[in-house]
């Protein structure tokens, strides 16, 4: 199976102090699956696992360790994430409603 994965729930797995029932279904399909993300998608991660930690939510450790997490999983990063960003990303944006951020997954 291929599909899109939001920051969101990639995080979910990451942060000891939630527990989604959706993000724990994906986490158990990813052993069989390939999931894609935008060029933003790692900085996403990191500022909120940089976030997480400043608030006390987990230790330096615990973000280590969840890092390795998602680095042993197929997740393809969308090289062209900057290049599409000025022109397709943006344009489907404009015509959707959302952010361009959103537009980019």
């Amino acid at each position: 199976m291929q599909f899109v994965l939001d920051c969101s729930v990639a995080i979910s797995w990451c942060l000891v102090d939630e527990n989604d029932d959706y993000a724990n279904a994906i986490l158990a399909m990813m052993p069989y699956s390939e999931a894609f993300v935008p060029g933003i998608w790692s900085l996403e991660i990191a500022n909120t696992l940089v976030v997480a930690e400043r608030r006390n939510r987990i230790t330096q450790e615990q973000s280590e360790q969840a890092i390795s997490l998602l680095q042993s999983l197929l997740i393809q990063v969308d090289l062209v994430t900057d290049a599409k960003a000025l022109d397709a990303t943006l344009k489907l944006a404009r015509q959707e409603g959302l952010a361009a951020y959103d537009a980019a997954y």
